[in-house]
């Protein structure tokens, strides 16, 4: 079994704990295959991390619901790294592929 404490290199240069990469891909993975409002929110949010697009509130409220952010526009840099590192494409083209480099 690995060890969740253990720090990996992510797709994007940067390193995050694996703890944090398999729950957080995990989260993205569920928000990816529910219902409309989460595909958007996670479409919003993909593009607010990547371009800097405000997240509309209905948004916002579903990636706070998923703990994705700290507080209201805030997102940890580890959180950051690994969205940037699981996603390729855009819209209702995004996919979730292996964060890992």
């Amino acid at each position: 079994m690995s060890d969740l404490n253990e720090v990996v290199a992510l797709k994007n240069g940067s390193k995050a704990p694996l703890a944090a990469v398999e729950i957080i891909t995990l989260v993205l993975r569920r928000m990816k295959n529910g219902d409309l409002d989460q595909i958007q929110a996670l479409i919003d949010f993909v593009d607010c991390v990547r371009d800097g697009k405000p997240l509309s509130e209905k948004s916002q409220k579903i990636i706070l619901s998923y703990g994705l952010m700290e507080a209201p526009g805030v997102v940890h840099d580890n959180t950051r790294n690994i969205l940037l590192s699981a996603t390729v494409g855009e819209g209702l083209m995004l996919q979730l592929v292996s964060p890992y480099a």
